[in-house]
């Protein structure tokens, strides 16, 4: 005798059939794929060359010569640095268009959301960008220029304030030509061109070093932009990504290492001193 056939109630059928229930699970299933690939890089930044495996996901992307690429910590958007001359291409994230009425298609749609030349207000161009990597705590995107005396924040956040380039005495008397804030680019000038190590962990305090001579880190924060703090670089240093650690209790941030195993390390807060005994 056949076992009897199980079969689902009508109402929860058509439930399962409905074409918005198909759209949710599609939609779910697109979160959790992008949340699992995007917590890693959340905070996270890239040099040259790094990221780039995602810019290569994006057709319009393909051939084109990348420097680097990061995701933004919640995953809609895609910062890809290159071509020539250097541009800054943000592109929005969105769930693809499914094959065959398929719920789960595994592929997204890429839309150029804005373009930015990677150069000075004068038109001096960058020789490229170097860093890029997302402050999620701030809804921004930060990016190391190379040979250009400036640091990059372009903010994500639609709710941004405008920008204001150059100098400014009362913005609020219109004072200055304000830019949208939103997709925009926020300039922090610098004393000379820096090489980006990277960020505290809200993302707010950026670590750089010369270019040229590497024997200081300036403690650049990109509220009120001027360096705050500056820390001269012990000789037989090897400057390296900035890796953030605890360190007796307290946040640090490894900036080089003495010798393998031997960490140099500042405390992550004011008044930026160094950690001793950061070991792994």
């Amino acid at each position: 005798m056949p076992a009897p056939r199980l079969t689902m109630t009508q109402p929860v059928e058509r439930l399962l059939m409905h074409p918005v229930t198909w759209f949710l699970v599609r939609l779910a299933r697109w979160g959790l794929r992008m949340g699992a690939a995007w917590a890693c890089s959340a905070g996270a930044w890239v040099h040259a060359g790094s990221g780039c495996d995602a810019a290569a996901q994006v057709p319009a992307e393909q051939g084109m010569a990348c420097q680097a690429a990061v995701h933004s910590a919640d995953g809609h958007w895609l910062a890809v640095a290159g071509g020539s001359p250097p541009a800054l291409r943000v592109y929005a994230v969105r769930p693809g268009e499914s094959r065959q009425g398929a719920a789960d298609s595994g592929q997204f749609a890429y839309e150029l959301a804005t373009t930015h030349l990677v150069a000075l207000l004068n038109g001096q161009a960058a020789s490229g960008v170097h860093a890029l990597f997302s402050a999620p705590h701030r809804r921004s995107l930060v990016v190391g220029l190379d040979g250009l005396p400036e640091l990059w924040e372009l903010n994500l956040d639609p709710a941004a304030e405008p920008i204001h380039d150059g100098f400014v005495h009362d913005y609020r008397m219109g004072e200055a030509i304000a830019k949208r804030g939103f997709l925009g680019v926020r300039r922090t000038p610098l004393p000379q061109p820096m090489r980006v190590l990277g960020t505290d962990a809200p993302g707010t305090h950026v670590f750089t070093v010369p270019t040229d001579a590497p024997m200081r880190v300036d403690v650049v924060n990109l509220d009120v932009r001027p360096a705050i703090a500056t820390l001269a670089v012990p000789h037989g240093v090897q400057l390296q990504p900035a890796q953030r650690r605890v360190c007796h209790g307290a946040p640090a941030v490894v900036l080089g290492t003495f010798a393998p195993g031997q960490p140099w390390a500042v405390a992550a807060r004011m008044p930026w001193s160094i950690v001793r005994d950061c070991m792994d």
